[in-house]
């Protein structure tokens, strides 16, 4: 051995010995390559991080330390690193796995570094990166978790910028806005927004910036046209330095809670308003019925083509405007009580159709496409008409040159989703309703006017503007929906919603009013607050042949009640009264008098609800104001038809008595004969059909006591009142073994006279007293 090769070879060991120092001291895991790929040294982090010892990997190739599918593309890159050394980092671009002793792989991170000495050597620096990996697996699954749980969020998502710019949106609030995300990525909010609306989303956006949170409501555009009102909830994003560096927003769509909010404020105002015209209503209801009332009467007595009965005529006429006026008052604040039946919409529509030609000029064509089943809903007929009426005019109106209303009905059935879109509306069947025409249309401005009432969108001094509130007031309380869409000089469409009807409706036929049928002999209550009112409703009872006790309130009638001996048959009272109120006078006269009958009138219901459910049990209602013969006709449809009828043989001697009883018994609709005599009515029962004699006792010639034995003898079956004025009442209580069904002492009141009659022909002999 020469001397220089002690001198390289104690080279070699230190060497060696400092890169093993080196290895030792670093922190991480060191493993040291020759140029042929062998592994020279492994410091003790190595041999711990891959589960060899010294001696199992010293002389091994590098690629032992690899998973076997990558070990074979490694080659390569280390006899290209042993051409080329320098330092890099091995997995630039890609990802590094090694693996352990027992197989185990594991992600890492190797850094290469040449080392220049004796031969050829490669330092490998190794970093297990498991934890970071997992680390970053699970911020990965966290992010993704969230972006999910933004991205499934009903509602809009956008983070801003320090510069506003939008960085994020989620696709729900790409949705609401109608566009994709990335057209608005980059763009600030305010892009989006009027001068107005962007003037104050910058102060929100300035606040936010200032670490405020917040919430704003603005009217966001949509791509495609129209818009939506978004509540923003807007909040600033620190980072982990506590600076802002971004703004989140969460924004929600609104615009059905706003229509609800207009709707809620639209009602209260409508509910204020119709207060104040239900109360004139019923004012103005109880001035026309006296008016009406009272021109009813004269033009029946002196003719209609009477001079005084024509000017009476016009009277009537114009109070018979002013009464739809106050009905329409009542309409459009619900506050109407309504006679509700079930009826086909379509046969309404067909039947209106033929009034049009009298409103509707020739230029406008009138379109029908009704259903082809019966459009049963449970609905007021005359309300029904109203309706469609009142938008068949509206839609002339519109049409000043001419053009097509179009009326359509249509079975439809509303699933849960779809009844959302309309306020109010369960799930079910439903008659929709919808007219249509190709007029000027309405602007939105007008559109949100339209219902209101005293609104019009005609000129000065056409209209009174209660028309469409009117159907609105009456499609409301029929339980319904209507709303309307236009577009001006397009044309409008009004669309009705009505609660189908599963009964079929009733067959019935007009029937011209029989006058004679609606007299009557029974005894009325009446019970009004208003003088003139209650005169006036006393007299066309009376007329009719009723007995009439009147009071001013409910604490008179009950008084009148408790002090008349006879039958009450019938309370008609007033449904709105000071003091005792019209439901409590029902129950207190009716644990006095059980059988009574009873029905209400008025020109506005207050507590609709209270009275509407007593109209629904049993008790009648009649609408302020009133022609005599409807008030007749529901008196008599209250009281059934029950009412006794007859041809009655009035015997006396006194001409003054028998004129007495003919007025009576006539004004109660019966047929009235007379005689003089006993002699005279046998001559009269030979020839003549008679029901009911009525004969005095004391007669010249023939004296009713004899009449009354031949009668019995003659006719067993004839029903005979016996009447006498005598004081002494022992032949008239003799009479009832000759046949006398009742007696009727002298004198008498008319009330008592009917009801003794009444008694007779219903078989029901009782001795009245007078």
């Amino acid at each position: 051995m020469s001397s220089s090769q002690p001198r390289e070879f104690e080279a070699l060991i230190q060497q060696q010995l400092t890169l093993a120092q080196l290895a030792e001291s670093a922190p991480s895991s060191v493993v040291i390559v020759d140029s042929l790929g062998r592994i020279v040294m492994a410091n003790t982090n190595a041999l711990k991080m891959f589960g060899y010892t010294h001696e199992e990997l010293q002389g091994q190739a590098v690629e032992v330390l690899m998973p076997e599918r990558f070990r074979s593309n490694h080659v390569p890159y280390r006899q290209e690193f042993a051409r080329h050394p320098s330092v890099r980092p091995m997995g630039t671009g890609r990802a590094l796995w090694a693996s352990r002793k027992d197989g185990t792989e594991f992600p890492v991170d190797i850094q290469l570094s040449p080392f220049q000495g004796e031969g050829a050597l490669t330092v490998t620096v190794i970093w297990d990166l498991t934890a970071r990996k997992l680390a970053e697996d699970r911020l990965r699954e966290s992010e993704e978790k969230y972006r999910r749980i933004v991205e499934t969020m009903a509602e809009g998502v956008v983070v801003l910028d320090p510069d506003d710019r939008i960085v994020f949106i989620n696709s729900q609030m790409a949705a609401m806005v109608g566009v994709e995300p990335q057209e608005i990525l980059g763009r600030t909010p305010l892009d989006f927004l009027d001068k107005a609306e962007a003037a104050r989303a910058q102060e929100d956006l300035d606040k936010a910036r200032q670490g405020l949170r917040g919430r704003c409501e603005f009217r966001v555009p949509k791509k495609a046209g129209g818009e939506f009102w978004a509540a923003v909830s807007y909040s600033p994003i620190r980072n982990a330095a506590g600076q802002i560096d971004a703004t989140l927003g969460v924004i929600t769509d609104i615009t059905r809670s706003r229509a609800l909010e207009e709707q809620l404020l639209q009602a209260q105002k409508m509910e204020s308003i119709g207060r104040l015209a239900g109360g004139i209503a019923h004012d103005f209801n109880n001035l026309l019925t006296v008016i009406n009332g009272y021109s009813d009467l004269v033009v029946d007595k002196v003719g209609a083509y009477d001079p005084i009965g024509e000017k009476v005529a016009l009277i009537r006429n114009a109070g018979g405007h002013a009464a739809s006026l106050t009905q329409q008052l009542l309409a459009f604040s619900r506050k109407q009580m309504l006679q509700p039946r079930i009826l086909d919409l379509n046969q309404v529509i067909a039947d209106v159709e033929k009034m049009l030609a009298r409103v509707v000029p020739e230029n406008i064509e009138i379109r029908l496409a009704l259903s082809p089943e019966p459009a049963r809903i449970l609905a007021d007929p005359g309300q029904m008409s109203q309706i469609v009426m009142n938008l068949c005019v509206n839609a002339r109106d519109a049409m000043p040159d001419g053009g097509y209303i179009s009326i359509k009905t249509e079975h439809v059935h509303l699933d849960r989703q779809a009844s959302a879109e309309y306020t109010d509306m369960a799930p079910g069947g439903y008659i929709k309703l919808a007219v249509s025409d190709n007029g000027v249309g309405m602007d939105a401005a007008t559109q949100s006017k339209i219902f209101e009432p005293f609104f019009t969108a005609r000129s000065s001094g056409k209209g009174t503007g209660l028309g469409l509130a009117t159907v609105y007031g009456i499609i409301k309380q029929t339980g319904g929906f209507i709303q309307v869409h236009s577009e001006v000089g397009i044309g409008t469409e009004f669309v009705i919603l009505l609660p189908a009807a599963k009964e079929a409706a009733p067959e019935t036929e007009p029937q011209e009013i029989d006058r004679g049928a609606l007299r009557g002999d029974e005894t009325i209550l009446l019970v009004e607050d208003q003088d003139a009112v209650r005169n006036l409703t006393r007299e066309i009872l009376e007329s009719y042949g009723y007995t009439v006790l009147d009071a001013a309130n409910g604490a008179e009638a009950l008084l009148r009640t408790q002090r008349h001996a006879g039958p009450i048959h019938l309370l008609l009272s007033d449904a709105m009264m000071p003091g005792l109120a019209a439901k409590e006078l029902v129950a207190q006269l009716r644990s006095l008098r059980p059988e009574v009958k009873c029905m209400l009138i008025s020109g506005y219901v207050g507590d609709l609800d209270a009275y509407r459910s007593l109209v629904d049990a049993d008790i009648g209602f009649l609408q302020k104001p009133f022609h005599p013969d409807v008030l007749a006709a529901k008196v008599r449809e209250i009281l059934g038809s029950s009412r006794v009828s007859g041809t009655i043989l009035v015997v006396d001697d006194e001409a003054a008595i028998r004129r007495l009883l003919r007025l009576h018994l006539e004004s109660a609709g019966y047929n009235v004969l007379e005689a003089a005599n006993g002699r005279t009515a046998l001559d009269q029962l030979k020839d003549r059909e008679v029901d009911l004699v009525i004969s005095d006792l004391h007669m010249p010639e023939m004296e009713g006591i004899e009449l009354l034995r031949l009668l019995h003898q003659q006719k067993p079956a004839m029903r005979i009142i016996a009447m006498s004025g005598a004081h002494d009442t022992g032949p008239l209580e003799a009479t009832k073994y000759l046949g006398a069904c009742a007696v009727l002492e002298k004198p008498f009141q008319k009330g008592h006279l009917l009801e003794v009659v009444r008694d007779a022909l219903t078989g029901q002999a009782v001795r009245a007293k007078s």
